[in-house]
């Protein structure tokens, strides 16, 4: 394999002249790679962009690590069940999800459509699993958009992500009164149709 370091003209070349990969060492281990066809990757754990925050506004506390190691677009199937792991899981006529992680934060949507809950316990918590990553383990809900139709609802229906879970479970809420669950019963069996669309952290 033939490579070179060239300076010409004002511009700095380092490349190869067969198709193999550029490879950046540090102590020894391989750090980042360019591959033969243009790309350069992050080929150890951890390493990524680091972006050094200089951030000092008065009230605001910077992450301990600034480092951009992950970018990633995908599909994820979407579960309908009445637990937020396991359980029993509903047949969909339609499930797609879609999303894309930029760093620790995940945008996703996903639309189920005709949902057969035969099967499921009718008292218990709606729930879509399969979200592709479980969010952060910080206290607090992440709620979601959503849009549902035939469901049967009291006032307004939201998604909602805990934490260290990879689920969404549905809860309806009305002006004065407290949030309660919707329940696997609320659905028409055969005709509910369900879209999320939803932000969230992960770890």
């Amino acid at each position: 394999d033939k490579a070179f370091f060239n300076m010409r003209g004002g511009r700095v070349g380092l490349g190869s002249m067969d198709s193999v990969p550029i490879r950046f060492y540090i102590g020894g281990d391989n750090k980042w790679t360019i591959g033969t066809g243009g790309n350069l990757t992050a080929t150890a754990s951890g390493v990524g962009i680091d972006f050094q925050p200089s951030n000092s506004t008065s009230g605001v506390t910077v992450s301990a690590s600034s480092v951009l190691d992950s970018y990633e677009v995908g599909l994820w199937t979407p579960v309908v069940a009445d637990a937020v792991s396991g359980g029993n899981t509903a047949t969909p006529g339609t499930a797609l999800g879609r999303y894309t992680r930029v760093g620790r934060i995940v945008q996703f949507s996903c639309v189920v459509g005709n949902i057969d809950t035969t099967g499921l316990t009718g008292g218990l918590t709606l729930y879509i699993q399969g979200l592709p990553f479980p969010s952060v383990a910080v206290a607090g809900w992440k709620p979601m958009t959503v849009m549902m139709d035939t469901l049967t609802f009291s006032g307004q229906v939201v998604g909602i992500i805990g934490q260290n879970e990879s689920a969404i479970r549905f809860k309806q809420f009305a002006s004065g009164g407290a949030d309660s669950d919707v329940a696997v019963s609320a659905v028409s069996s055969g005709s509910t149709d369900i879209h999320v669309q939803g932000v969230y952290e992960v770890a």
